[in-house]
């Protein structure tokens, strides 16, 4: 990503109002002023009118690094600032200031455009900025390489400063210096001695900084053995169960269907149409034969992967995918088409079995939260239709087992736009929602909007919350698509998205290898859009679904730990926009589970008594948010903080700090208020399944109102009145100051 800079120059002229008295008067004349002498006042209206001041803002950089802007002007001004300043006396005309480009951290810094000049006159002050920003001085290269089997490709990339590089698989190359960089292929022989030619032989590309260039070489069989007569061979197979590579380098998921693709040639034209079959062993052990009748009129002369007809494809059950698995595969196993060579035709052709890279992997948890928003439109998604929701998800993503459960709506007196205005707020809220249930599932918002072109849906990267709009079969796309930034995908690069993978190896964001849909026995090209991008028509590709496995296998990146016991706790959240400024809601008293962050960060969130005495300290990093418009410095944080009751009768502040910034709430009034306001809180019904809450907004801004019965949070509700959707009979207001709480469960009227 380039740095964006902007410049700006003000000029406010300052105004002098200069009253005049003429009096008329006797006195000594030794006062009179000498009219040839200006008076005091008169002197400084004569320098304020004749030097100017002009003050110059530096932004950009990493804090404690100094700028480099020289500063030249009339009658041999010079200088050179190294931050913000206000230069003052100045004589009136025209300064130039220069921004010299700086190095931090290993990057280098730069301003654009690097020389502006500002003209100042008759006491003026003008203003001027310089934002530095990153200079992105290398490229990037992909190169994706196809074979027919699980041959280690022969593939060399040479480039400017003696760069050399020798591939066997598909790469990205990173940090390249920009120039004209080579790529040659060589010939490479498989282990069924066929000879596998590369296209292109040699090629060149062209790497330009902050750019990722692309190139492609593709492998294929010059021929199988040759004979006189016909001869049939296998040159690859591997299974599939949603993206695949030639190699079978994408490792297969325990208990899931998967399809076998057994790719047979023959040395020459043919009108043969013979079957493969394919035995399973476990640990040395036969447990199972499957065959393919010939998918076409004749057997490929050619290894053809982007066409369904010239594989022969066996469905294989989940129940026999497990770890241990190795499979061996023959064409014409009856041995009906008559051939010169009979002893050549399994594959492996060691008569070895080939072993399969089987995982387990963790049973994934969807809670669905039905969202009402303050215009009244609520989410359509209920148990009856939660599996449309998960379509695409199990299609496509490391999954076997998928559980899915519906939460009570939740209302937000918020209402979302097709602009993105107010996603990422309540994406917050769920984020709080999630952290006040103590709940170890994914929780997933769905929402009903009044458009259908715009912004869809909304996640964080690395945290399992994220919602979408409840538009059907497309939301179950875009549920997919965020599911994948909670599992620590970032923006494949199509579409325009914000925030790219700059590792994403395969250029214009396509899958770069074939897809296969087991569900509707569908083959997707290696062109198709990787989902994690904004292009369309979409699937997954390799590098997407090994990111994702090894996220939910193997990953212990958790944000937080939450326990199994329940206690009183502080909810405490917010977020942090784009400019770094910490936004603090109120503090709400609840007993749940506490939930506290994996690891120290960057941030602090304290709590102090009256004196000043620290009550609790937590240390944590704010949870990223993707989605946004070209910006991923949005971010969110909620924890549930153990606080006893004698520790909550002394709060006084909470406050968060990090980065330079702080964000802070004190209690306001006292307990007895706070008890009061909760006394008055009105409810009533207000139509079938809600609930009007009214009290004083003024006082007490947002109030937190849950079921009575099961202590779910019905709603962050703010603004002095709200209809929830609410079913019970009874629910609890939850009242804070800021720091402390007050509750009271309340009948609802009319019920």
């Amino acid at each position: 990503m380039t740095p964006s800079f902007s410049v700006a120059h003000t000029t406010r002229r300052c105004l002098a109002l200069v009253a005049t008295a003429l009096l008329a008067a006797c006195g000594d004349p030794s006062t009179a002023a000498d009219p040839a002498q200006p008076n005091d006042a008169a002197l400084a209206r004569q320098v304020r009118n004749t030097t100017s001041t002009i003050q110059v803002n530096v932004s950009g950089l990493p804090s404690g690094t100094a700028a480099a802007i020289g500063v030249t002007g009339p009658n041999g001004y010079a200088r050179t600032l190294t931050g913000t300043a206000t230069l003052t006396g100045l004589t009136n005309g025209s300064y130039t200031f220069t921004a010299a480009s700086v190095i931090a951290g290993g990057s280098t810094y730069a301003t654009s455009p690097t020389t502006q000049t500002v003209s100042v006159t008759k006491g003026a002050t003008a203003t001027t900025s310089f934002v530095y920003g990153v200079v992105v001085t290398t490229g990037s290269l992909g190169v994706s390489i196809t074979m027919p089997d699980a041959t280690p490709a022969s593939v060399t990339v040479t480039g400017p400063n003696g760069y050399s590089a020798a591939l066997s698989s598909s790469a990205s190359l990173t940090q390249l210096s920009p120039g004209t960089y080579t790529i040659s292929a060589a010939t490479v022989t498989s282990a069924l001695g066929v000879s596998l030619v590369p296209t292109p032989v040699s090629q060149t590309a062209s790497v330009t900084a902050g750019a990722t260039a692309s190139a492609a070489v593709a492998y294929a069989a010059t021929n199988v053995t040759p004979t006189p007569g016909l001869n049939l061979q296998i040159l690859g197979m591997y299974i599939t169960q949603s993206v695949q590579t030639m190699n079978g380098g994408v490792p297969l998921v325990s208990g899931r269907d998967g399809v076998l693709r057994v790719f047979a040639l023959a040395n020459a034209s043919n009108t043969a149409r013979p079957s493969v079959r394919a035995r399973f062993f476990q640990n040395g052990t036969l447990v199972s034969t499957l065959t393919a009748a010939a998918p076409a009129a004749s057997v490929p002369t050619a290894v053809n992967e982007g066409s369904i007809t010239a594989s022969w494809n066996i469905v294989v059950p989940g129940a026999l995918l497990q770890p241990g698995l190795t499979v061996l595969a023959d064409v014409d196993p009856d041995n009906a088409v008559a051939e010169d060579l009979e002893t050549d035709n399994l594959f492996p052709v060691s008569g070895t079995p080939r072993a399969l890279d089987v995982r387990y992997v963790p049973a994934l948890a969807v809670r669905f939260v039905p969202v009402q928003q303050g215009n009244g439109l609520l989410g359509t998604i209920s148990d009856a239709n939660a599996a449309a929701f998960l379509t695409r998800t199990r299609d496509i993503h490391p999954l076997n087992a998928v559980t899915s459960s519906t939460r009570a709506a939740y209302t937000t007196t918020l209402n979302i736009s097709s602009d993105g205005t107010n996603w990422s707020p309540l994406l917050g809220e769920l984020r709080a929602l999630r952290t006040a249930d103590g709940a170890s599932q994914n929780y997933y918002g769905v929402a009903k909007v009044s458009y259908s072109s715009g912004v869809a849906g909304i996640g964080y990267i690395g945290a399992p919350v994220s919602m979408g709009w409840d538009y059907l079969p497309s939301a179950s796309e875009v549920m997919a698509h965020e599911l994948g930034h909670n599992w620590g995908r970032q923006h494949a690069p199509c579409g325009g998205v914000g925030g790219p993978d700059a590792n994403y190896p395969y250029a214009g964001g396509t899958i770069g290898v074939f897809g296969f849909n087991v569900r509707l026995n569908q083959l997707l090209s290696s062109s198709t859009a990787d989902l994690m991008g904004y292009c369309s028509p979409t699937w997954i590709s390799d590098y997407t679904y090994l990111g994702v496995m090894s996220y939910r296998g193997t990953s212990t990146t958790s944000a937080t730990i939450t326990s199994a016991s329940v206690q009183p706790s502080l909810l405490v959240w917010g977020r942090i926009d784009a400019d770094g400024e910490i936004e603090l809601e109120p503090a709400v008293r609840l007993t749940g589970r506490s939930v506290l962050p994996a690891r120290a960060g960057n941030y602090t969130v304290e709590a102090t008594d009256a004196a000043g005495n620290t009550i609790f300290s937590v240390s944590f990093d704010p949870d990223q948010v993707a989605d946004e418009s070209n910006t991923l410095d949005d971010e969110h944080f909620a924890f549930m903080i153990p606080v006893s009751d004698a520790a909550q009768a002394r709060l006084a502040t909470v406050r968060v700090r990090g980065k330079g910034r702080a964000a802070e709430r004190s209690a306001r009034g006292s307990q007895a208020a706070l008890d009061a306001a909760a006394a008055n809180a009105s409810v009533r019904a207000n139509g079938v399944g809600r609930a009007r809450v009214q009290w004083n907004a003024t006082a007490y801004p947002m109030v937190v109102v849950r079921d009575a019965a099961s202590g779910e949070i019905l709603s962050f509700a703010r603004g002095g009145s709200a209809d929830i959707a609410a079913a019970g009979a009874d629910v609890e207001v939850v009242f804070s100051d800021g720091v402390r709480s007050a509750s009271r469960k309340v009948k609802v009227g009319g019920r």
